[in-house]
């Protein structure tokens, strides 16, 4: 019976132990980067193929040297992000129907992602970026949505 019950102890810490291996998308808890209001925008063109999608915004967002922003995740699409006067933009576009490239799958498959990795509610975003040389990913909640654009075929001209 006793070699049961350590047998049984040895099997329990192995799983224990093979569980906790880590997600290839693991979030950060504490990360050293510090979204101050962030928003996003939806946009669509009237044009056939202008497309629709959303430009996030991270004003002043704080990074120090240890860190390099560089990308965000949004409502199933990925983006870079780029530095701007004392804030990072995105511009993340839908897939156009009339691109065949360009459909969620093709976009994914470009980066050799084969889905979206992050469960977000219609507020939340994940930004991606290096610190110290590894990647790491920070989920950022209560983006506020500001009134979208509209871009007819004059403005497009």
């Amino acid at each position: 019976m006793k070699k049961v019950y350590v047998l049984l102890c040895a099997i329990g810490i192995v799983f224990s132990f093979c569980q906790c291996s880590s997600s290839k998308y693991q979030l950060e808890k504490e990360s050293l980067l510090s979204p101050y209001k962030p928003y996003f925008q939806s946009w669509i063109a009237e044009v056939e193929k202008g497309g629709s999608g959303f430009n996030i915004t991270f004003p002043n967002l704080n990074a120090n040297n240890q860190v390099v922003v560089d990308s965000v995740f949004f409502r199933g699409l990925k983006s870079k992000l780029v530095k701007g006067r004392a804030k990072y933009t995105a511009k993340l576009q839908n897939p156009s129907p009339y691109d065949r490239d360009m459909s969620p799958e093709a976009a994914f498959i470009k980066d050799k992602e084969p889905t979206f990795p992050f469960k977000l509610l219609n507020t939340e975003c994940v930004i991606s970026y290096f610190e110290n040389g590894l990647l790491k990913y920070q989920k950022i909640s209560g983006l506020k949505e500001k009134e979208g654009v509209f871009y007819d075929n004059d403005t497009l001209r």
